[in-house]
C-alpha cells in the first residue's frame, strides 16, 4: 500500500484584507511541520496543494526546510480538486437567510470579526445549512459538488503507478474532512463538524491502493505540541 500525508495549511490571515496569505504563525507552523517530517524520516514521491496561496506558501515552506537539510522534495504539483469549499461565498448567501429565520442571530454577525465566540457560532449555523442543500446558490459550488471534486483528487492520486509511494497533500480543513468522508463513508454533518477540528498543520494520514483508501491518522498535531511555542496550536 501506499502512504498519504494530507496537511492543512499554516494558519491564514484571518479578519485581514487577504485571508489567503499565512499569518506570521502560519509560516512558523509550516516551518515547525517540516523540521518534523524531516527528523522523523518522512521523504516523498510527490508534493501536492490545491491552488490557493495559504496551501502553496505552507508547501514551499516545508520545501525549503528540507532543502537547507540537503534533502530536496520533488516540485510542487497543483490539484485544484484540494482547495477549500468557497466560505465566502456561501457564508453571504445563506446568512441573511438565515437572520429572517432566526433575528436573534443578528447581534452575532455585527460581532463576525471581532468575536471568535460569534464568529464560531454563525458559521457553524451557516455550514450546517449548506450541507443540508436546501437552498440553491447561484454560481457556487455546492456541498455535493465540492465532495465530488475532493473524490476526484483523491481518485487521480490512487490512480498513479507504483506501490508504496509516499505523497504529501497541503489542503484545507473542509477538504480534508471531505477526504475522511469518502475514505469512512461518513455523514455529512459528521465531515463538516470534523472539519472544525482540525488544526492548522496538522497531519491526517491516509493508506491507499488503486482501488481502496483507509483512514490511518487523524488530526495529528504532536509536532506543534512538542515545539514548546506557546500559542503555536491554533484552528483558524
Amino acid at each position: 500500500m501506499s502512504d498519504l500525508l494530507v496537511i492543512r495549511h499554516g494558519q491564514a490571515s484571518f479578519g485581514k484584507g487577504n485571508y489567503d496569505r499565512l499569518s506570521e504563525t502560519g509560516e512558523a507552523q509550516a516551518v515547525i511541520a517540516g523540521e518534523w517530517l524531516y527528523g522523523n524520516g518522512w521523504r516523498f514521491d510527490a508534493v501536492i496543494s490545491g491552488t490557493l496561496e495559504r496551501q502553496q506558501r505552507t508547501a514551499e515552506i516545508i520545501r525549503n526546510v528540507y532543502a537547507e537539510k540537503g534533502a530536496d522534495l520533488p516540485e510542487l504539483e497543483i490539484l485544484p480538486g484540494f482547495d477549500e469549499h468557497a466560505t465566502a461565498s456561501v457564508m453571504r448567501a445563506l446568512l441573511p437567510l438565515l437572520i429572517d429565520e432566526e433575528p436573534a442571530l443578528a447581534a452575532d454577525a455585527e460581532k463576525l470579526f471581532d468575536n471568535k465566540r460569534s464568529f464560531q457560532m454563525v458559521f457553524e449555523k451557516v455550514m450546517l445549512r449548506w450541507i443540508t442543500g436546501k437552498d440553491y446558490i447561484p454560481d457556487v459550488e455546492s456541498w455535493e459538488d465540492f465532495n465530488a471534486r475532493v473524490r476526484m483528487a483523491l481518485k487521480e492520486i490512487m490512480g498513479r503507478p507504483g506501490r508504496g509511494q509516499r505523497v504529501a497533500v497541503i489542503a484545507s480543513g473542509g477538504s480534508i474532512s471531505a477526504s475522511v468522508r469518502y475514505a469512512m463513508g461518513i455523514s455529512g454533518e459528521k465531515a463538516m463538524r470534523l472539519s472544525w477540528q482540525i488544526a492548522n498543520t496538522a497531519f491526517t494520514r491516509f493508506k491507499y491502493t488503486a482501488e481502496r483508501i483507509t483512514l490511518d491518522g487523524f488530526n495529528c498535531y504532536g509536532h506543534l505540541e512538542c515545539s514548546g511555542v506557546e500559542g503555536i496550536r491554533t484552528y483558524r
